[in-house]
């Protein structure tokens, strides 16, 4: 994406974000369907894609990219968080995890683990809950 680009839509984040609304052209969205190879041609065997959707997705990037910027810089990121940072991922928290394991297992040491799995958790809480 062009630096001019990246401007225009940073500048539509931060006005959408400011009047906690969205344009109605934002709103609605230019659906094409798009048939599957190799299918019958029925409704059921076309993909729908929504070019809206793409923008939010580019947008949705550009704010956690600086949010996350954000986080670091002010040193406001746990050392414990895993799975969306930069080098950090779920793997490498299961390499350290299994590394405790094993020491407190040489030690005869008791060991419990709690795993709770927040896949999706931000997008089925609702708006309102978040803010």
């Amino acid at each position: 994406m062009s630096h001019a680009a990246a401007r225009g839509l940073l500048e539509h984040i931060k006005e959408a974000s400011e009047s906690l609304r969205l344009p109605k052209e934002r709103k609605e969205a230019k659906v094409h369907f798009i048939p599957k190879p190799g299918k019958a041609l029925t409704i059921e065997t076309h993909a729908a894609i929504s070019f809206t959707f793409c923008v939010a997705k580019v947008m949705e990037r550009m704010v956690l990219q600086r949010l996350l910027k954000h986080l670091e810089e002010t040193d406001q990121m746990l050392e414990t968080m895993y799975g969306f940072k930069q080098h950090l991922s779920t793997q490498d928290m299961m390499i350290q995890l299994h590394g405790l394991v094993v020491k407190q297992a040489k030690k005869h040491a008791p060991c419990g683990i709690l795993a709770l799995d927040l896949k999706g958790a931000f997008d089925n809480v609702s708006h309102a809950k978040k803010v």
